[in-house]
């Protein structure tokens, strides 16, 4: 009796984010700029101009509030967001040609990949304890799975891998082999899957937590797919100049949210309610997995 109490508590939490819960921005990255979609009216923001800056990945701090940036010239950098006010970026950690980045909420973790080096790091979120977690051949797009502790990430290779390892560098097993120069991809703890792009083919794939069930959502063809995102219904993908979104069950069509005049590469979906992402909204995202896990 108390299950079902607990269980009816957690729908009418479900319905209630889904009708409050706004996830409206888009952030994106290209050559010397990082920019803001705002996906209800498509006014486009230019957040951050760099000159020169090549910046292939985005990670955010929810409770900080900070979105970082690798910059392949040698650094990692943060900004606040949201924020009103001219932005005004600070050098966080000095590092060798980042490519992917992500963020460990829980322990205030920045982590990062060096492809030329062959090389997982990973630092406090001030820059302190520069930490080597693993030396591996070409790591590229990472994504971090709060919840369960593990690190998935991807190589910068033709015939390479997707692997998952826990936080220490420790553990590590394939997921999916033979995939194809991967820059983006992502945990969806909410239907307990890995999505990722593929810049060689064209296609977006997606696999259970375990490896099993593998899938191709779509074969977009396009290729020079970098950047890729998700939320409970659709995921966000970078290819050439657009940004595409599409549902995430397969068979489905892209249709395009935005063109840029630069080849795109990271791509953030900022998830918010009002003006600011709090606590709530925090807790109505664990009870959406507790409700979608007592289903499957």
């Amino acid at each position: 009796m108390n299950e079902h109490k607990t269980l009816l508590v957690m729908i009418s939490v479900l319905s209630w984010c889904a009708v409050n819960c706004k996830e409206e921005k888009l952030l994106y990255s290209t050559h010397s700029y990082v920019k803001e979609i705002d996906l209800k009216s498509g006014d486009v923001k230019v957040l951050l101009f760099l000159a020169g800056s090549y910046m292939f990945s985005l990670a955010y701090d929810y409770d900080g509030r900070y979105l970082y940036i690798p910059r392949r010239s040698g650094d990692i950098i943060k900004f606040p967001y949201p924020n009103n006010q001219t932005v005004q970026f600070e050098i966080v950690v000095s590092v060798n040609a980042p490519l992917g980045i992500a963020f460990d909420s829980v322990n205030k973790h920045i982590y990062w990949t060096e492809d030329e080096k062959g090389k997982i790091m990973r630092c406090n979120a001030d820059g302190t304890n520069k930490t080597t977690i693993l030396d591996e051949t070409q790591p590229s797009a990472l994504s971090i799975d709060v919840e369960n502790r593990w690190i998935y990430y991807s190589q910068e290779l033709n015939n390479g891998n997707i692997y998952r390892l826990t936080f220490d560098g420790k553990n590590r097993r394939v997921i999916y082999n033979l995939s194809s120069y991967v820059y983006g991809i992502q945990v969806d703890v909410i239907d307990m899957r890995l999505y990722w792009n593929e810049f060689s083919t064209g296609d977006i794939k997606s696999v259970w937590y375990n490896g099993s069930n593998v899938q191709t959502v779509v074969s977009t063809n396009l290729r020079n797919n970098w950047g890729l995102d998700t939320n409970d219904d659709f995921i966000f993908f970078s290819s050439h100049h657009s940004i595409f979104k599409m549902a995430k069950s397969v068979g489905q069509t892209p249709t395009v949210v935005h063109i840029d005049t630069n080849q795109i590469y990271g791509v953030f979906l900022y998830k918010y309610q009002g003006k600011d992402y709090d606590e709530n909204e925090q807790l109505s995202y664990t009870c959406i997995q507790r409700v979608k896990r007592f289903f499957l």
